[in-house]
């Protein structure tokens, strides 16, 4: 079973990554589907990725070997029970939806307007953006609900997943 479900995530899976400096021209994405590439790119991929999530998290020379291994022994909990990717926004009481609504509303602003959200964060940020899906909403709305849609479909694998897995 737990082969099944890894194959299904797998094959779902498309991963994103630009080159270039973000925001500014000359910039590439590149998506990498990964039901068309190859047992050992995707076998890269996880290596790479658990030893990046993991050390870039542990933080660098300030900390201790203690304070690191305690770190690296959460983040790879977090791995191990899906929680790895909750944002802060969901500790402030915002709704998935709204949190999907926003990473959609942000890609839409910048491919209209690069330059709209430069320097911007926080409650400015999510103001100006709050303000954009409000007068876009039939078409934002839509395509933040697939994506949520997507991404619990996604979480749901991974759980059924992870609960075979032991440490």
């Amino acid at each position: 079973m737990q082969n099944e479900n890894l194959l299904k995530v797998i094959n779902a899976m498309v991963c994103e990554t630009t080159i270039g400096k973000r925001g500014e021209d000359g910039t590439k994405t590149f998506q990498l589907n990964l039901a068309n590439m190859s047992i050992n790119g995707i076998v890269a991929i996880l290596r790479y990725g658990a030893q990046r999530i993991v050390n870039d998290r542990c933080g660098g020379s300030d900390k201790t070997l203690k304070d690191k291994e305690a770190i690296a022994s959460m983040i790879c909990g977090q791995l191990m029970d899906g929680s790895i990717g909750e944002r802060k926004e969901r500790a402030a009481g915002v709704d998935l939806l709204t949190q999907f609504a926003r990473k959609v509303a942000i890609r839409l602003i910048k491919a209209k307007d690069k330059a709209k959200l430069k320097g911007l964060e926080g409650e400015k940020l999510a103001e100006i953006v709050d303000a954009f899906i409000l007068k876009n909403e039939k078409v934002i709305l839509p395509m933040a609900q697939a994506e949520l849609d997507a991404a619990n479909a996604e979480r749901e694998a991974m759980a059924g997943l992870a609960a075979e897995l032991e440490f």
